[in-house]
């Protein structure tokens, strides 16, 4: 009788604790959003990183930016301003993880 009564608890607690983990993931993740964030500063950044390869980045042309990048400063062109992350994302980057779409526009003058 103990073993059927220490199962079902068991159990229960499984459904229970299954039921609040999307809450519990939600919270987390949310949290972890907030630390991810950029802000707008003058002159280029000095920690930017440019994809090397994959499908995505070659077609939009992502892997070709260093390259872009330098034709327009060969002919005087420099950012103005650029995008800084904050240190939470520069840590999950550096660890390979995916990266939110960069839409941080860069303003040449």
């Amino acid at each position: 009788m103990t073993l059927l009564l220490t199962i079902v608890v068991c159990l229960v607690w499984v459904v229970f604790d299954e039921s609040q983990s999307p809450r519990r993931q939600a919270r987390l993740l949310a949290k972890l959003a907030r630390s991810l964030t950029f802000h707008l500063e003058a002159g280029p950044s000095p920690s930017i990183r440019f994809p090397n390869y994959g499908p995505f980045d070659e077609r939009l042309g992502y892997s070709h930016l260093p390259a872009f990048l330098e034709r327009l400063s060969a002919k005087g062109y420099s950012v103005a301003e650029q995008a800084r992350i904050s240190p939470r994302m520069m840590k999950l980057s550096k660890e390979m993880l995916n990266k939110p779409p960069q839409n941080s526009a860069v303003i040449w003058n």
